[in-house]
């Protein structure tokens, strides 16, 4: 078999695996791929291996001395989670990995304050890639070892459970979401972005892992951080061509420089910020099929600091959360929180039903264990109106080299004015 994005590294990554456990002493009975899929053709954003010792862990071998991790249990550990960071994704590399571990960290700690299960695996040790090459061996990737979590990922088996097991699932999940978007930050992770370590190993505000820029005082100010990053990705675009036909460029620049953002951000708590997951799906979360509860919350490979609105946009999109989707069937009543009335749309094919059920079950999941939902978040709908203003400056297809590659000039020219006009239509609804 010809090698694939993903496979084409594998026996260095697993010899990197193999150095790094040799330099701390530790010797594998088996090392296996976890959610590996060699034939996957976009590359993964980690290589996750879990490793089974030979015989446990010494106490000395994971104290929990470095930031944001814990010391191993008394007994020691016999296998433990090995991830590798792929340095060749699109994110920002810069505190990617203390970035993780800081959140991760924040959110157990939010766990056990509330009472209940560590969802959040301890993280034990964690380095930027020096490690195996100050040994002697060569150099390796960004790593993390963090706590094994026993379960399947949820969304291969939500379909199958009964209404009633469904309840008791979400629950737990939005448990575990309302643990995040309590987290406590510490006095010096004061803006909107992501996290890392200072000299000291206090946690302060940095970059976030995904887009480049500094942290910023204000959600508004990181919206337009956001809005210029798609305004730039339109000038690079050879279709969109920055939008400087028939003038549109000159009326999005009035937008932004006469106070137009401010405008339609004006009911926003600008200043209100939690942790945001940034990938909260089922396919992040682990089951134990036998007593239909959660067993673990991973992937914060992408969590950064923002209003908690972002939660909703980025992610929730396999179990009736997600309102970055307007044409949604059922976006208003995600949106609103209101599913007292049954929308047309849901009284179709059971596919509709059942998903409208999930949906009504999240929500009510959501009061009842104390999460800031959409319709509770001040000037909601603003953000997601903004949200559309920078999916038309630059729409993902007419970026992508990929998207254009698959693309008929035809599609493309058809893409191109559906969206001008939806551009077009934008700014003047907003008197430019």
């Amino acid at each position: 078999m010809p090698a694939t994005v993903n496979s084409a590294g594998y026996d260095l990554r697993l010899t990197a695996v193999k150095q790094l456990l040799e330099a701390k002493g530790l010797h594998a009975s088996s090392i296996t791929t976890v959610a590996y899929d060699e034939v996957y053709e976009y590359p993964f954003n980690n290589f996750l291996f879990k490793v089974d010792l030979s015989s446990p862990t010494s106490s000395s071998t994971f104290l929990g001395t470095q930031p944001g991790t814990e010391a191993a249990p008394s007994g020691g550990l016999t296998s433990f989670i090995l991830k590798l960071c792929n340095t060749e994704v699109d994110m920002n590399q810069a505190n990617r990995v203390q970035n993780n571990v800081a959140v991760q960290y924040l959110v157990r700690q939010s766990m056990k304050k509330a009472g209940m299960p560590l969802l959040a695996p301890a993280i034990y040790a964690w380095g930027l890639g020096s490690l195996a090459k100050e040994e002697g061996h060569s150099d390796c990737p960004p790593w993390i070892i963090s706590e094994y979590k026993p379960g399947v990922d949820v969304d291969t088996v939500f379909s199958t459970l009964q209404t009633s097991e469904k309840q008791q699932v979400l629950k737990d999940v939005a448990a575990a979401l309302a643990a995040i978007q309590k987290a406590e930050l510490p006095p010096t992770v004061d803006k909107f972005g992501g996290l890392t370590f200072d000299k000291r190993g206090d946690m302060v505000s940095c970059e976030a892992a995904l887009g480049k820029g500094e942290p910023t005082v204000s959600y508004l100010k990181r919206k337009r951080h956001a809005v210029m990053a798609a305004l730039s990705s339109a000038e690079k675009s050879p279709i969109i061509q920055g939008w400087k036909q028939r003038g549109i460029d000159q009326r999005i620049k009035r937008f932004l420089e006469d106070g137009g953002l401010e405008t339609v951000l004006s009911r926003v708590n600008i200043h209100q910020k939690n942790l945001i997951h940034a990938d909260f799906t089922l396919n992040n979360m682990m089951l134990d099929t036998e007593t239909k509860r959660l067993t673990a919350i991973v992937d914060f490979d992408w969590s950064y600091v923002s209003n908690p609105v972002d939660e909703f946009i980025s992610g929730l999109t396999d179990f009736g959360g997600n309102i970055g989707n307007e044409r949604h069937k059922f976006h208003k009543s995600i949106l609103l929180g209101s599913f007292d009335i049954i929308p047309s749309s849901a009284k179709g094919d059971e596919k509709s039903k059942s998903e409208w059920e999930t949906a009504k079950i999240w929500n009510e999941a959501m009061k009842t264990q104390g999460c800031i939902r959409p319709c509770e978040i001040e000037g909601v709908e603003q953000v997601f109106d903004l949200m559309k203003f920078q999916k038309l400056l630059c729409p993902f297809q007419l970026s992508s080299e990929r998207e254009l590659g698959e693309m008929t000039e035809e599609a493309k020219a058809e893409l191109r004015a559906k969206t001008e006009a939806g551009l077009v239509e934008w700014l003047k609804q907003h008197g430019y």
